[in-house]
């Protein structure tokens, strides 16, 4: 029979990671893929601004327009007809916890680029997301063969608290922001 104290060490290491958590975080330091100042996690903190919304495909449409030479306007369905690409990331949140070996499924950016070309002055994207939420990224920094618009996550559709439907992972580039419920770019 085993004490107490020892299945209450148990059930609290389960929990929050313990040794295994702190002995990964060490090889990530070792292999220098933890940044400076980053902690890593096991699970997937969620941080969000304001009450998540619902997601209806009905009524969802992504837009890209701007200055591209034709705007488009997909519907959910369209949508989850361009090509998918699976990349393995690790992702290291501006709140200092990063997480490692990440599986991401969406459309890559350069689909997007293809679908509608920018005009050649274009030199930023405005992402918008649910609730007002926009980001300035560098067209530039979205044209790379590891950016998308993540609909899946480790092998699941994204939840809704975690940026469904569509969400821009900030992956291989940390001036990108990881920006949620995506609605439209221009």
């Amino acid at each position: 029979m085993l004490s107490d104290g020892y299945n209450n060490h148990m059930a609290f290491s389960g929990l929050f990671g313990g040794d295994e958590r702190k002995q990964k975080e060490q090889q990530m330091k070792q292999e220098g893929r933890l940044p400076p100042g980053q902690s890593l996690t096991l699970k997937w903190p969620v941080l969000h601004y304001g009450s998540v919304p619902r997601f209806d495909a009905a009524r969802w449409h992504f837009r890209i327009f701007g200055l591209v030479r034709n705007a488009v306007k997909l519907s959910w369905e369209d949508f989850n007809r361009l090509p998918l690409i699976t990349i393995t990331s690790d992702f290291h949140c501006v709140t200092r916890w990063s997480r490692f070996d990440n599986h991401w499924q969406g459309v890559a950016f350069r689909e997007i680029i293809k679908l509608v070309p920018p005009q050649p002055q274009a030199k930023y994207v405005l992402v918008h997301a649910e609730q007002g939420y926009t980001a300035n990224i560098l067209l530039a920094d979205l044209d790379h063969d590891n950016v998308l618009l993540a609909t899946h996550h480790d092998g699941k559709p994204l939840e809704p608290e975690m940026g469904a439907r569509l969400r821009i992972p900030r992956v291989g580039c940390t001036r990108i922001l990881g920006a949620k419920r995506l609605s439209h770019v221009r």
